[in-house]
């Protein structure tokens, strides 16, 4: 461990946060958030690779590019029809991710964009098997959203994966669709 992740570390130990089994891209993003810092750090070297945006610079560039990123290839199955999230499940979701976007505590604009995302042609769709119901996965490299809808329709998740970190969020994706078994469309 280089001397800057134990700094890191140490850190993050004195403001009460378990970090064990934390890996050092997820410590580095946890000690950016409690310290209030914007940079992204070389977890080996400690050396500064880049300014992260802040969240109300990602918020509005999200928006922009939201606008404007488009891949005619990645069209939902016709079987689909979004519906949204269930009204059990917004609120959470809304209350979890929700600031991600500028939308907390507004439940219907996070479930509008979350259908616009899902209906959207944007990124790249996924289909994996879970518990024997088939989910669509999409992501979008440019913008680091995520989302996910049943086959019935419902929304089953929307946010932006390592707070919108584009190389950490390509990461988290890759390893969870890896995990889940699924499959490009």
């Amino acid at each position: 461990m280089s001397n800057f992740m134990a700094m890191v570390y140490a850190v993050l130990a004195d403001k009460g946060v378990d970090t064990k089994g934390m890996d050092p891209q997820d410590a580095i993003d946890k000690y950016n958030e409690l310290t209030g810092k914007t940079e992204r750090f070389n977890t080996e070297t400690g050396e500064k690779e880049f300014a992260y945006e802040t969240k109300e610079e990602k918020t509005e560039n999200n928006s922009k590019k939201a606008l404007t990123n488009t891949n005619s290839n990645a069209i939902l199955p016709s079987s689909i029809k979004v519906k949204g999230f269930k009204p059990n499940n917004l609120e959470e979701h809304c209350r979890l991710h929700g600031d991600q976007f500028g939308l907390n505590n507004k439940p219907k604009e996070y479930n509008k964009r979350a259908m616009d995302f899902m209906t959207s042609h944007r990124g790249e769709l996924y289909s994996a098997i879970i518990e024997g119901k088939e989910k669509i996965y999409r992501f979008d490299e440019k913008t680091a959203e995520f989302g996910a809808v049943g086959k019935d329709g419902n929304l089953i998740t929307y946010f932006l994966p390592k707070n919108g970190n584009k190389i950490a969020a390509k990461n988290y994706v890759d390893r969870y669709l890896e995990r889940v078994g699924a499959k490009k469309l």
